[in-house]
């Protein structure tokens, strides 16, 4: 067994990001629009402001303790039209009144989230422009580890825009994973005889411990796992300890490789958003 480290790989990837930005002529710019105050989201704008600056990337946070669609609307189109802004994303969740779809009207060259239409419609022909930023990062992570994805069976647990459904036509490419791919979800009948079947077993379903001692697995099926839930622990100074959709503990010595939780997916995620900043710069400077 080996475990897939994440903050490892993440921080070989920011130094060569790092090397890669710093001979650009220009400064890249990313601009992210917050809407509301959820905590969770602070706490994820931290991360990408705090990585920006160690990119040597101008960040620029737009806040808005309330907004509408319309104005909205007017600061997306404003910034789609400025050359000094290459990459650009709507902090997610945004506010029960304004509609989520409102990501596409972002222009797809700046789109670094990957969750236009566009992008994705371009990921389901086989031709991704910019990719979600966790299903990009967990690519990376295959690539380092070398997992082999040619004819294997992957099974991905989670069917969201945002990580299963691009997850899915990723691994399909038949030009890059070439992989026989599964969707299912937590509500698939027989979910255990298709994960024993599983060579790959990416799941991303937001339920704690899904995957656990029940399940039977190859022995040399690698399992990545995007989950990420507080359990309340006294024990720690925090009072809370992270865990994943999958049983790390169970499943560490029963497979080839393995992302914890945290330090697997998670350090990939925002590496892999400042990936696509550098992306769009440089197709937009073509």
């Amino acid at each position: 067994m080996s475990i897939i480290d994440g903050k490892a790989v993440s921080k070989i990837e920011k130094i060569q990001l790092r090397e890669l930005v710093i001979k650009f002529p220009n400064k890249l710019c990313f601009v992210a629009i917050q809407v509301g105050n959820d905590p969770a989201s602070l706490v994820y704008l931290k991360e990408k402001q705090k990585m920006s600056e160690e990119l040597n990337i101008n960040f620029k946070l737009l806040y808005f303790k309330d907004s509408t669609y319309k104005q909205l609307t007017e600061i997306i189109h404003t910034i789609n039209n400025d050359t000094s802004i290459h990459g650009c994303i709507i902090q997610l969740p945004l506010p029960p009144h304004i509609n989520p779809n409102i990501v596409n009207l972002i222009n797809y060259k700046k789109d670094v989230d990957g969750f236009t239409t566009h992008n994705l419609g371009c990921l389901a022909k086989g031709k991704p422009y910019l990719c979600s930023a966790t299903p990009l990062g967990i690519t990376k992570l295959i690539d380092f580890y070398k997992i082999p994805t040619k004819g294997k069976h992957c099974v991905i647990i989670g069917k969201s825009n945002i990580v299963g459904k691009p997850m899915s036509l990723l691994m399909a490419n038949e030009n890059t994973y070439c992989a026989t791919v599964t969707t299912c979800d937590k509500h698939t009948i027989n979910l255990r005889n298709i994960v024993r079947t599983a060579d790959i077993l990416i799941v991303c379903a937001g339920k704690h411990h899904l995957i656990d001692s029940s399940f039977i697995v190859k022995s040399d099926i690698s399992i990545i796992d995007v989950g990420i839930h507080r359990i309340v622990d006294n024990n720690k100074v925090k009072g809370y300890r992270l865990e994943g959709d999958v049983d790390f503990n169970y499943f560490k010595d029963k497979c080839a490789y393995i992302t914890p939780v945290p330090g697997g997916v998670g350090p990939m995620t925002v590496l892999s958003l400042m990936s696509n900043i550098v992306t769009a710069y440089v197709r937009q400077s073509e």
